[in-house]
């Protein structure tokens, strides 16, 4: 039986294999100065800073589950809109029980219900 094992790329081994001398957060296709004017962009936390508790909380859940909450938030902010409370409270849920609660108590506020 042969090992058909070969390892996945990384972003390291992939930059160091087009070229580069050192990694860096480019993938090779942009700079970082693009990567940078990208309304998408978030820059990497410094040591001062931290992860809020909604994004811990939203990081226990199903992925498909934290999908569909930040998916319903649209273009609000995490932190703002829902409590670490409120995501204990659903995480146990079945999916279309979660689903419509989420709708309910969030999507609906947030994103037009053509969207849904």
């Amino acid at each position: 039986m042969a090992n058909n094992f070969r390892p996945i790329p990384t972003q390291e081994s992939v930059a160091l294999s087009l070229g580069s001398s050192s990694p860096s957060r480019s993938c090779g296709v942009c700079s970082d100065e693009s990567l940078q004017s990208d309304p998408r962009y978030v820059e990497p936390l410094s040591s001062g800073q931290s992860i809020s508790s909604q994004l811990v909380a939203l990081g226990q859940l199903e992925f498909r589950k934290a999908f569909l909450i930040l998916s319903y938030l649209g273009r609000y902010k995490l932190e703002e809109t829902i409590s670490v409370e409120f995501i204990k409270q659903i995480q146990s849920l079945n999916m279309n029980q979660f689903e419509s609660v989420v709708w309910e108590e969030l999507g609906s506020k947030c994103i037009p219900l053509l969207d849904r």
